[in-house]
């Protein structure tokens, strides 16, 4: 389980670290803040993310599940 837990962490720091290196070659000519598509595209793929984070949580009797 220690190790799922330590791949899993790695996974989601080798993609943080590959997205901010991409938003910054995104927006090297603009020295600016990013653009509204980038930011508005970073904020769908968060709420994408953790609706499919929210469904894959076990199911129990009672629920941990706010709405359902």
């Amino acid at each position: 389980m220690a190790l799922g837990n330590a791949l899993t962490i790695t996974a989601i720091g080798l993609t943080v670290q590959r997205a901010r290196t991409l938003a910054q070659r995104l927006t090297r000519d603009n020295s600016a803040s990013p653009t509204a598509s980038l930011v508005l595209a970073g904020s769908l793929f968060l709420i994408v993310i953790g609706g499919l984070l929210w469904q894959s949580a076990a199911a129990v009797p009672g629920g941990i599940r706010p709405f359902g």
